[in-house]
């Protein structure tokens, strides 16, 4: 909110980066546990799981924030 008040872009273009980034992280590890059993799979399936939600969250941020008029200001 003190971004915002202060009128910092900085803060809000790199949202979506660290954002998209620790969403990714999160959710490929929840999925991977929940789907795969074994260990070694497990780690295989959330490592390829984490850069595909990562790419995901960040595409939504980015596809929100061009529809709410905020990219072009």
């Amino acid at each position: 909110m003190l971004a915002a008040q202060a009128n910092d872009r900085s803060f809000a273009e790199g949202c979506p980066f660290i954002g998209g980034a620790i969403s990714g992280i999160v959710c490929g590890i929840m999925l991977a546990r929940h789907m795969v059993r074994t260990l070694v799979p497990r780690i295989l399936c959330a490592l390829f799981l984490m850069p595909l939600f990562a790419f995901f969250s960040f595409a939504l941020a980015l596809f929100g924030c061009t529809l709410g008029g905020g990219c072009g200001k």
